[in-house]
């Protein structure tokens, strides 16, 4: 819902415009779809829907799709060489159909189109994030990350889920006061990410419920990787976001920022 209304703010910004009749050319495609005019008029009593109400949804889609239209697809250039490739790389199946290139170039053009047009819609929804300010029951909740520094490595996934790390030590002062926080944002999202957090005098990862007796060297190269000074607390979340000590005075904003970073990662 976040995303919908702030692609239909930045449509409203850029003035895209949606004719009424570019709606009801989408509602009689619809209606087309249905075998009668009764069969159409079920379908949107089943979908607790009025006409009107139908209207108003095409045309946030239609407004979002023409803004994604404007600002990224119409950017996408799909080279010839590209689409060359991927036929060489698919020609058992382009032989088994019996398509030669110059009959299967375009729907190849239209297969790449789709994939980088989705990685590329899902940045530009990132940037749109990262620039917001959303206000949730009359309370203004800041998307924009305060504290992390971003690098510009990929993010870092395990089973196709974005990481984020921890590491401290179980003696320094700063460490205690934030472990529990860290762990208990790590929590909300353990469904959607890995979370680990090492404790370097120990071996631990406290999110586990064994105790564990030492770090993986893997992970012992991440912490000096995005901190060569080797102190505590350092934060690495998705090899994007990387933050050394902690930032504000309470606990609420500190989870606060995590969370921020975490939705925008897993934007």
């Amino acid at each position: 819902m976040i995303n919908v209304k702030l692609l239909l703010q930045e449509a409203k910004k850029q003035a895209i415009v949606i004719s009424e009749g570019e709606i009801e050319e989408e509602i009689n495609n619809l209606k087309e779809q249905a075998p009668t005019e009764e069969a159409f008029e079920q379908l949107l009593e089943q979908s607790n829907m009025g006409i009107e109400q139908l209207k108003q949804q095409l045309r946030e889609q239609l407004t979002i799709n023409k803004l994604l239209d404007e600002t990224v697809n119409s950017k996408i250039e799909i080279r010839d060489s590209k689409i060359k490739d991927y036929y060489n790389n698919n020609k058992d199946f382009f032989e088994e159909e019996d398509m030669s290139y110059d009959e299967a170039k375009e729907e190849i053009r239209q297969v790449l189109l789709s994939e980088i047009s989705g990685t590329s819609i899902e940045i530009y929804i990132s940037q749109l994030r990262s620039d917001a300010d959303i206000v949730k029951e009359g309370v203004k909740i800041t998307t924009k990350i305060e504290t992390f520094t971003k690098t510009d490595d990929p993010v870092c996934k395990e089973n196709n889920k974005v990481i984020i790390r921890l590491f401290s030590t179980a003696k320094n002062p700063a460490s205690k006061w934030i472990s529990q926080a860290f762990d208990e944002v790590a929590n909300e999202y353990r469904n959607d990410i890995i979370a680990y957090h090492w404790q370097l005098d120990t071996g631990d990862n406290t999110l586990t419920d064994v105790t564990e007796k030492g770090i993986p060297k893997d992970e012992v190269e991440i912490f000096q990787k995005y901190n060569p000074e080797n102190t505590v607390p350092t934060y690495v979340f998705g090899c994007k976001y990387v933050r050394i000590k902690n930032a504000y005075d309470t606990l609420d904003q500190e989870k606060a920022e995590f969370r921020r970073v975490i939705e925008q990662l897993l934007a």
